[in-house]
């Protein structure tokens, strides 16, 4: 086992190592890539500084923009205007939720399930989005917490630095895909027949449940190897 584990991570390791030597796509071998954008909030300064939701925004995604309005007050001593997408559009801009500002093609609603969620800069905008409004407010807490909670005298968001989530992920991640990286997704990491009967039954009505519950036992039962412990 322990030799699987080091092979794969010598594996990763090398692909990441060539991964860095490759050129940016569309640039030819000795040019240099184009730098991402980037939107700085300067500590102090809220001029034409506005967070958008939509004329219809629902009573979570306008809680998201206050919450955003609050960390730029307590963060950065700035002032953000709260605006519908119904105003005229200004230099820096935070787009939360669904608005007629689109989103900037960094989000398709049609492929995401409703518990996603993206934060990405695209023309000098910020988009907060997410599949559901409690996504939406999902990212918003994400960029408070990345960004904001840390800033001191100004704040800058780079292209680069795009966030994005599904509650699911680390489910999968600690099972099928935990398995599948020391080569065992035939024998365990899901419930299916043939494969090894480990698993964890949790008391949770829901995903959000055991992630805001973290630090709490849920563990309702425990099988192994299809026995129960």
């Amino acid at each position: 086992m322990k030799k699987r584990i080091l092979i794969f991570a010598l594996l990763a390791a090398v692909a990441m190592l060539a991964g860095s030597c490759r050129p940016a796509d569309g640039a030819d071998d000795g040019s240099t890539a184009a730098p991402p954008e980037t939107v700085t909030f300067t500590r102090g300064d809220s001029g034409g500084y506005v967070i958008v939701t939509g004329a219809d925004a629902t009573a979570r995604e306008r809680e998201a923009a206050a919450m955003l309005a609050d960390a730029f007050r307590l963060r950065l001593d700035a002032e953000p205007e709260l605006v519908t997408d119904s105003t005229a559009a200004v230099s820096h801009e935070i787009v939360v939720g669904r608005t007629a500002r689109g989103d900037g093609g960094l989000f398709d609603s049609s492929a995401h399930r409703n518990d996603d969620w993206y934060v990405g800069l695209k023309d000098g905008k910020i988009y907060i989005l997410g599949g559901s409004d409690t996504a939406v407010y999902n990212a918003a807490e994400a960029f408070v917490s990345k960004y904001l909670a840390s800033a001191h005298d100004g704040l800058t968001v780079s292209a680069d630095d795009a966030l994005g989530y599904s509650r699911s992920y680390p489910i999968s991640s600690v099972t099928l895909n935990g398995a599948a990286a020391i080569d065992m997704a035939d024998k365990v990491g899901t419930v299916e027949a043939g494969k090894l009967g480990d698993l964890v039954i949790w008391d949770a009505p829901d995903l959000d449940y055991i992630c805001y519950r973290f630090g709490s036992n849920l563990a309702k039962k425990v099988i192994k190897r299809g026995r129960v412990m």
